[in-house]
């Protein structure tokens, strides 16, 4: 099912070979292998995600594998909107998939409602920036017709930047709102790789909206497909596919400038970081 990017387990931000998770991209799914048998022990279905390509993404000590929706899907009672409403209408999800730390069970544990942006690859905090998730994202221009060019035509999209430790905050606290879904949860015994299927029927949603100090956006030139953070976890290099330098931005900066609200407006409710706050420098190429 066009699957990408696969991720080992980690500890200490290091890979630690025991799981192996994989997407798959046109039915979106989560699956997991077990590097001890060499077998698919589980996959697991994210609802309320168009196109499950930025994913299966893991964080530090695989608290999560984390993954994002391509493509926006309409977000409203009945599931469904007139394509003329692409903008407004058609929202993205960021789901996180909590990892058991023993079996490497997999739970849909809460997903957030961000704008509806076209997520692409990412990379987990590590050491300093443990507890966030960076995405590259494109297409700010909600675009939906001939993407190539009308996908291409600002000069900076987005590095969103998730703290998903505030998440986590608000989850316990309640804020989350439960929503009525149905999604396949599969797991496979090791001796006869028989599936056991369960069928979920909610899930619970954080809106980046209403609690605006879970996500935030940070300007990138220009197209970025690719994320990725220093050993150290102080820089986040994000990859401008249309652009001739690569940004480089610092943890401290950004964390600084989220303290002295210096921001560059909002984006569909969620804070923008001025890019000048944010950078740390940038190669050319």
């Amino acid at each position: 099912d066009d699957s990408h990017h696969p991720q080992l387990s980690r500890t200490d931000g290091q890979d630690d070979g025991r799981w192996l998770f994989i997407n798959a991209n046109n039915t979106p799914r989560i699956a997991r292998m077990d590097l001890g048998i060499f077998k698919t022990t589980e996959i697991i279905e994210l609802p309320n995600c168009g196109g499950n390509h930025a994913s299966p993404f893991t964080t530090q000590n695989t608290e999560y594998v984390v993954g994002a929706s391509r493509f926006s899907v309409p977000y409203d009672k009945d599931g469904d909107a007139a394509i003329a409403e692409y903008k407004d209408k058609f929202k993205g999800t960021i789901s996180f998939v909590k990892v058991d730390k023993e079996t490497g069970n997999m739970k849909l544990n809460f997903q957030l409602l961000v704008p509806g942006v076209d997520y692409d690859l990412a990379r987990a905090g590590k050491a300093a920036s443990h507890g966030w998730v960076f995405f590259s994202c494109y297409n700010s221009e909600k675009a939906h017709t001939l993407l190539e060019v009308n996908a291409s035509q600002r000069d900076k999209d987005f590095i969103m930047a998730v703290n998903w430790k505030k998440a986590e905050e608000y989850l316990k606290a309640g804020k989350g709102k439960k929503q009525s879904v149905k999604y396949a949860h599969n797991v496979y015994s090791d001796k006869t790789h028989s599936a056991t299927s369960e069928i979920k029927t909610e899930v619970t949603v954080l809106d980046s909206k209403e609690l605006s100090d879970i996500c935030y956006f940070i300007p990138c030139p220009k197209s970025p497909h690719g994320c990725d953070v220093d050993p150290s976890g102080e820089f986040i290099v994000g990859s401008g596919k249309l652009a001739a330098l690569i940004p480089v931005f610092s943890f401290d900066k950004i964390q600084k400038a989220i303290a002295a609200k210096d921001f560059a407006g909002d984006f569909d409710g969620v804070p923008v970081i001025k890019y000048e706050a944010a950078l740390y420098g940038e190669v050319k190429k």
